[in-house]
């Protein structure tokens, strides 16, 4: 009898420790996953401005991205030198990387990008 009240508890366990674990992340408040899954969908052009105010967080270079629910941070793992100034102005598309991010930036969407030549 008790033998058979230690496996009920113990599978009760197993399946809350499985759904809190499993659990889907609908409803998630990561703001750059769901600014990814819009962008991904879309190829069209944006037009961002590069700045290096986030250098003392460890950040080198970002792109600043309007967007209808505020500013979007895009971390580009291949800009152009000559776009690696303060104040640049570029339009491009970006697609999300799944390259692992630095220990020294954590922000922004770390994204390839495609330049538009004027």
């Amino acid at each position: 009898m008790l033998n058979r009240k230690l496996y009920i508890l113990m599978m009760l366990l197993a399946v809350g420790t499985c759904e809190s674990a499993c659990g889907s992340s609908k409803g998630s408040a990561d703001p750059t996953d769901s600014d990814a899954q819009l962008v991904q969908m879309s190829n069209k052009y944006h037009w961002g401005t590069v700045t290096t105010r986030y250098v003392p967080e460890g950040c080198n270079y970002l792109i600043h991205l309007a967007s209808e629910r505020g500013t979007i941070l895009i971390n580009p793992v291949n800009l152009l030198d000559k776009y690696k100034k303060e104040g640049a102005e570029i339009t491009f598309t970006y697609t999300p990387s799944k390259a692992p991010q630095t220990d020294h930036c954590r922000m922004g969407i770390w994204a390839h990008i495609e330049i538009k030549e004027r």
